[in-house]
C-alpha cells in the first residue's frame, strides 16, 4: 500500500543504464541523460538509500558506481552483479568504453537516427550465461575471454567496437583480426572499429590490416575527446 522506495521514470533508466555496464561515473550519467551534477547525485544517493547501486573511491576521488542484485532485478535485466572493482588498467578501459558508447549515442541522437549498444557484460552473459564461472570473479572456466568490447547496432547493421589502449604483440592483433574476418565474412557484423588513444597503436593496427580478406571494413580511429 505505501511505496516509499518509487522510482520516477528517469530513476529507472539510470539504474537500467548503470545494471547494463560493469560501473559508471556520475559525470557519464550527467553526459548520457542531460542532467546537471545536482539531480545526478540527487539520483545515485537515492538509489544508493534503496540499496540498488553501491560505489567505491578509486585513487580517493573517483567514485564508480555500480548495480546490487536488488538494482538488477528492478532493472529488470538478465545480468550477474559485479563481483569486484578490477585493477587501475581495467578500470580506465571500461571507463573508456563507456566515454565511446556516450559520444555515439549523443552523435546519433543529434542525426536523429535509432541506435542500440551492446555491453561487454551484455555480450559475456549471453555466450556464457551457462558457464561454470571461476569462483570470485566474472571469468568463465576454459573459456579465453576474446570477445568485442561492445556492439554498435545502427541503421540495420552491427558494428564490432575494440577500445585499444595498450600494445598487444603482433600474432594476437592477427588472430583477433582474422576471427573478425570471418564475422564479415559470414555476414555477422558489417563493420569494425578499432579505436586508441596513442599514435603507436594505430599505426600497428594499421599494419597488419593486411591479413584480413574484408580489410576495408575495419575501421581505426583516433579515440575522440568526450563530448566532441
Amino acid at each position: 500500500m505505501y511505496d516509499f522506495m518509487k522510482l520516477t521514470e528517469r530513476d529507472q533508466e539510470i539504474l537500467t543504464w548503470i545494471a547494463r555496464h560493469s560501473f559508471v561515473t556520475a559525470k557519464q550519467i550527467e553526459t548520457a541523460f542531460g542532467v546537471s551534477r545536482q539531480i545526478s547525485y540527487r539520483i545515485l544517493r537515492k538509489l544508493k538509500e534503496y540499496e540498488y547501486v553501491k560505489n567505491e573511491l578509486v585513487m580517493r576521488t573517483l567514485g564508480l558506481f555500480y548495480a546490487t542484485e536488488d538494482g538488477i532485478e528492478v532493472a529488470g535485466i538478465d545480468m550477474t552483479p559485479l563481483q569486484r572493482v578490477n585493477n587501475l588498467a581495467e578500470i580506465r578501459h571500461e571507463l573508456m568504453i563507456n566515454d565511446l558508447e556516450v559520444t555515439l549515442m549523443l552523435e546519433a541522437k543529434r542525426q536523429g537516427q535509432d541506435f542500440k549498444w551492446v555491453t561487454s557484460r551484455e555480450i559475456k552473459r549471453r555466450k556464457y550465461k551457462n558457464a561454470e564461472r571461476i569462483e570470485g570473479s566474472n571469468l568463465v572456466k576454459g573459456q579465453k575471454d576474446d570477445l568485442p568490447d561492445a556492439y554498435w547496432l545502427q541503421n540495420g547493421n552491427t558494428a564490432a567496437i575494440e577500445v585499444e589502449l595498450t600494445r598487444k604483440d603482433k600474432k594476437r592483433i592477427q588472430e583477433k583480426f582474422k576471427t573478425y574476418d570471418a564475422e564479415l565474412a559470414a555476414n555477422r557484423i558489417q563493420a569494425v572499429f578499432y579505436y586508441t588513444d596513442k599514435q603507436t597503436i594505430k599505426n600497428l593496427l594499421e599494419s597488419q590490416r593486411g591479413v584480413m580478406e574484408h580489410k576495408s571494413r575495419l575501421i581505426i580511429r583516433d579515440f575522440p575527446k568526450v563530448g566532441e
